[in-house]
């Protein structure tokens, strides 16, 4: 009798070692389909959140979000924008300059513009999320850096930005 016992009940252990393997092997591995679709989600999500030319009061009047070479008013800064954006393994180099009114920004606002003169380039366009950083510099050395793969982290969006204290903004992007 102890014998069917110890039998019956190593059988039943085995079978629930081998579904609680099974489920949880299903669980973490995830198939080249749903990676795609995932990525694929996430780039829609950053493109519909930084393809926008409004964030806040502050709005993309004249391109100057993008390419703004008019005269600089007394109440603007402009800031040089350049970098290296790998595409399809084309190299593109791109200078632009984006124009900004002096007086304090968020880096949630000043992430979003710089990001938006980037979707011109093709940012979030494709189905795979690109790889790689902006980043802002300031004149006393400091720098904020931004990972395009994913939208700003909500506990750095407050962070107040005096914009003439900023230099310039540097990207390295492949997508």
């Amino acid at each position: 009798m102890k014998l069917k016992q110890l039998i019956l009940s190593s059988a039943v252990a085995a079978s629930v070692l081998s579904y609680t393997s099974t489920t949880f092997a299903a669980e973490t591995s995830s198939t080249p389909a749903i990676e795609h679709a995932t990525q694929k989600t996430q780039v829609q999500q950053l493109f519909e959140r930084y393809s926008q030319d409004k964030i806040n009061d502050k709005e993309n009047i004249n391109n100057n979000w993008v390419l703004s070479n008019h005269a600089l008013q007394e109440n603007e800064i402009r800031l040089e924008l350049e970098g290296k954006f790998a595409v399809n393994n084309q190299v593109f180099t791109p200078k632009r300059t984006i124009t900004l009114d002096k007086g304090t920004i968020t880096l949630k606002e000043l992430d979003h513009i710089v990001r938006f003169a980037n979707v011109s380039y093709g940012l979030y366009e494709g189905d795979q999320l690109p790889t790689g950083t902006i980043v802002i510099h300031t004149k006393d050395g400091n720098r904020y850096t931004l990972e395009v793969d994913k939208a700003l982290q909500s506990h750095r969006e407050n962070v107040s930005i005096n914009t003439e204290d900023l230099k310039n903004i540097t990207f390295d992007i492949k997508a």
